[in-house]
């Protein structure tokens, strides 16, 4: 049995490595775009930072040696930006170009539940550790919290299938896709090599467990 518990300050650089460490090796947008380990994990610092005092991101440790195995990253969708210049490198540009609207989009759609709307930001599971639920639990976590603090809604940005079919299982549903092969920025098609992932896909479901 896995520990599961709210993120901590103390968990912030464990956090970053494994996130930095899974994107860089699995995420299709990243591997399209040569993204590496260094330049997730400055980007991710940047963005999360403000998160953690939030209170509702949720990490997994092995009780037998405290290792950090899986993490999920939420928030108040209504959180502003993180002020000030980000360190973001330029090749997490197309990227932006295809999440910001989606994600505009959605808060646009669920206007009504402003400071009720809960995002999944992000969530890392070691390799090792996937297949045996770990989603599930961290999904439902993280919703409980969110539920108990009154937010109503919760959503995810999908972006790969296999995302997008465990989102449906935990009793997310579809509301709009940019399919990877369609999206063009400045002139190109950058994601054309992973159009097998299908594309960018937003999931949405109430908060409350058991709905």
């Amino acid at each position: 049995m896995l520990n599961y518990r709210l993120m901590k300050l103390i968990d912030f650089d464990p956090v970053l490595d494994l996130l930095a460490d899974m994107f860089a090796a699995h995420a299709p947008m990243e591997l399209a775009l040569g993204i590496t380990a260094d330049q997730f994990r400055t980007m991710a610092e940047f963005e999360m930072a403000p998160l953690i005092k939030e209170g509702l991101s949720v990490v997994a440790h092995d009780p037998d040696d405290g290792t950090l195995v899986a993490v999920i990253i939420a928030q108040d969708a209504a959180t502003p930006e993180p002020e000030g210049p980000s360190p973001t490198t330029s090749k997490y540009r197309p990227i932006g170009q295809l999440i910001n609207p989606l994600h505009h989009a959605c808060l646009e759609r669920f206007s009504r539940y402003n400071g009720k709307l809960h995002y999944m930001f992000v969530v890392g599971i070691r390799t090792e550790y996937q297949g045996r639920g770990l989603l599930k639990t961290l999904t439902n976590e993280t919703l409980k919290v969110a539920a108990k603090r009154g937010f109503e809604q919760s959503f995810a940005i999908a972006t790969t299938q296999g995302a997008h079919h465990s989102l449906q299982r935990l009793g997310f549903e579809m509301t709009a896709q940019t399919q990877y092969q369609d999206f063009v920025y400045q002139g190109q098609r950058p994601f054309l090599s992973i159009a097998d992932h299908g594309g960018a896909t937003v999931m949405v479901r109430a908060c409350a467990i058991g709905r």
